[in-house]
């Protein structure tokens, strides 16, 4: 993937060295000057907007001397932590909540939830939905969003129970119009 097309579900990381994925890439209504839109995988899973000719620049080596990434954020993957993770030097070992199994993680993901790091990774819509109906007690607004976001739906506000089968029926969807792809 070259640098300078970033695609809704991309993962990047940014030179300081967090990991960002692509909520979207949106149009200014006045001014018609391209922005992406993009979320941190870490902390509060903060959204973020930046004009896409500063998102894809190069680094100010002359601000930042020490730092030897050539762009601001460059593309590691898309929906795949894992990828993310094999360029880090140093992961962490914790153990899954869902499994109980021993997991390598890395130390910005500390303190992310591994159900959610699952959801991220998994393989279909299929996978999604068994992870999130794992998860359910756990579940909180915030949570809904994030999940939500990373497959390009909203969730409206309202109760979590009738969030949770709205994201449910959504994902649910998405499973029976993958079946037969490959």
């Amino acid at each position: 993937m070259p640098q300078g097309r970033p695609m809704p579900g991309e993962l990047y990381r940014h030179f300081k060295n967090k990991y960002y994925q692509i909520v979207a890439v949106a149009t200014h209504s006045e001014t018609r000057e391209p922005y992406v839109v993009y979320q941190a995988l870490y902390g509060n899973f903060m959204t973020y907007i930046r004009p896409y000719d500063m998102f894809i620049s190069p680094v100010d080596h002359v601000k930042y001397p020490q730092v030897s990434q050539e762009y601001r954020f460059e593309y590691v993957g898309n929906h795949n932590i894992t990828e993310a993770q094999k360029l880090k030097e140093s992961p962490v070992e914790v153990i899954s909540q869902q499994s109980g199994e021993s997991v390598q993680k890395e130390p910005e993901l500390e303190g992310v939830n591994p159900g959610f790091l699952a959801f991220l990774d998994a393989d279909s819509f299929s996978d999604k939905l068994k992870i999130l109906s794992d998860m359910e007690d756990e579940l909180d607004d915030h949570l809904i969003n994030q999940m939500a976001a990373s497959i390009d739906v909203i969730v409206d506000d309202g109760r979590l129970d009738d969030r949770i089968m709205e994201l449910k029926k959504c994902i649910r969807t998405r499973a029976h119009f993958e079946v037969g792809r490959g």
